[in-house]
């Protein structure tokens, strides 16, 4: 009973550990079991980046192909382009070559090859043997002077140009020499600096038939502070320079200053020459310059008002239809330029 019983109290804790290393052998199999799933998840997910990455890296070659086949086809076509360019210019060697021949009967006989360089290696030597090649001769610069002659014939065109109302005197002076001086430089062979205009300052009076009513009435005689015109040079024959005056609506012919200057009624007013950048005077007489583009602008604008007035009166040509007169007269009319019945 003792041996038994002693022996139970040895059992006991074999069970304990036999029953405990049974607890920790399911752990350790669950744990297992576990780490086997991880591991055959962590595997499917470095398999499925392994793909992505390779991917990614099919998608940037295929971009890169394109790149690189769209290159090609733009060199192919630069190609071309170039081979065109070299037809062209063997052409023109060849052609140069006819011409250089023609030129002189010793010329030796030109190469066999059509490259650009060899063509014109064979030109530049012939070039060398003193073959005359014909040059463009450069522009010569414009004259700063006219002839006598040359003035009086730009007078009889300049006096004949319809939209210019040389047949109001009593304003637009200033108008009228920008116009006129413009279209003297674009007309004629004249360098533009050698221009100038001509004002002259006083109690100016000077007789007209151009008669209007109004605040630009008269009883023939216009009344001005000051009047300009344009001035264009000429050779005096000594070396000298001195100008004409182109005033068409004092005179019929281009006229020197001091005649240009002895037709404004006041002795003591003299006349002077000025930059054809002067467009007028000011009230103190001080010089008006404009902008080009202003200057032009504002020439138009009175000139196209003054025209309206001198056609109305009946001094200007024109062929506007009846109706339209019959619009400008109104306009005069009611600028007190015209009266009623004119």
């Amino acid at each position: 009973m003792r041996m038994s019983n002693a022996l139970a109290l040895t059992a006991e804790p074999l069970r304990s550990n036999a029953s405990a290393l049974t607890s920790q052998s399911a752990s350790t199999a669950i744990v297992q079991s576990t780490a086997a799933h991880a591991y055959r998840r962590l595997d499917g997910g470095w398999q499925s980046y392994a793909r992505e990455d390779v991917d990614a890296h099919q998608r940037s070659a295929d971009v890169e192909l394109d790149r690189m086949r769209s290159m090609l086809e733009q060199l192919s076509l630069a190609a071309r382009r170039a081979d065109e360019l070299i037809d062209a210019a063997d052409q023109t060697a060849a052609a140069l070559f006819v011409a250089a021949a023609a030129a002189s009967a010793a010329v030796p006989r030109a190469p066999d090859g059509s490259f650009l360089g060899d063509w014109l290696s064979w030109l530049w030597d012939r070039l060398s043997l003193g073959i005359h090649v014909t040059e463009i001769p450069p522009k010569q610069p414009a004259p700063t002077t006219f002839t006598a002659g040359e003035v009086r014939t730009i007078f009889l065109d300049i006096a004949d140009e319809r939209d210019i109302p040389y047949a109001f005197p009593r304003d637009g002076c200033y108008a009228r020499a920008d116009a006129m001086l413009r279209r003297i430089v674009e007309r004629y062979d004249i360098d533009p600096s050698a221009m100038r205009k001509v004002v002259i300052q006083g109690d100016l009076r000077v007789p007209t038939d151009y008669v209007y009513q109004g605040p630009f009435g008269n009883d023939r005689m216009v009344e001005w502070g000051w009047h300009i015109a344009p001035a264009v040079p000429i050779d005096a024959g000594d070396g000298a320079v001195r100008y004409l005056v182109i005033d068409p609506s004092l005179f019929k012919e281009p006229v020197s200053m001091e005649v240009w200057a002895a037709a404004m009624g006041d002795p003591g007013a003299k006349p002077q020459i000025v930059s054809p950048h002067v467009y007028g005077l000011d009230h103190f007489g001080s010089p008006i310059v404009l902008s080009d583009d202003s200057a032009q602008a504002e020439s138009r604008y009175i000139l196209n008002e003054y025209l309206g007035h001198c056609v109305a009166r009946g001094y200007c040509s024109t062929t506007l239809s009846a109706a339209d007169l019959d619009i400008l007269r109104s306009r005069c009319i009611e600028a007190g330029v015209c009266s009623p019945a004119p």
